[in-house]
């Protein structure tokens, strides 16, 4: 495995981006069937970037974003085509994109908080073998965070404002 990146501010925004590279070989995991699989061999390989930016009068904006292929580095036969392992076919539950930004309002001498967030997730396989995808989804999240005391904060928060369906693992 190997990782390179760089942090740092530039007029006021702060950023983080990384890159790296993975194979992973000789592993067990089990398949969607409840099966060990011996000799796993797998590449993995990505970019990923985080940033954040003041925007004035009590508003802040931050995100990141990652882009990934994960990908199956070997064979294996299964009389059922969906529990079937190619080389080369992208790892099942694993989406190439996943994002978020979120933008941030600090108010009452910053004793109280609002944000609001969009998360990304892409589509993927939902098999090993490749047979079917979750098509991914795009949510809407509200917090709110309220300092009552020095010893004491309220938060609270509403996930999938506009009430989308959605899976955490399809």
């Amino acid at each position: 495995s190997i990782e390179i990146g760089v942090r740092g501010n530039a007029h006021s925004i702060s950023y983080e981006l990384a890159s790296y590279y993975m194979e992973k070989s000789n592993f067990f995991f089990r398949d969607s069937a409840g099966l060990n699989v011996p000799n796993g061999e797998t590449n993995h390989y990505g970019i990923e970037l985080e940033a954040s930016a003041p925007l004035g009068a009590g508003f802040d904006l931050s995100g990141s974003a990652t882009y990934a292929v994960h990908k199956y580095d070997f064979n294996r036969a299964a009389s059922n085509p969906a529990n079937a392992i190619l080389f080369g076919v992208d790892i099942d539950t694993a989406p190439r994109t996943l994002a978020n930004i979120r933008l941030g309002y600090t108010f009452d001498d910053d004793q109280a908080r609002v944000e609001l967030e969009w998360v990304h997730v892409g589509d993927y396989a939902m098999d090993a073998g490749n047979t079917s995808t979750y098509e991914g989804h795009d949510l809407l999240n509200l917090r709110a965070m309220m300092k009552v005391t020095d010893q004491l904060e309220l938060f609270g928060g509403i996930t999938n404002l506009t009430d989308e369906r959605y899976a955490d693992r399809a």
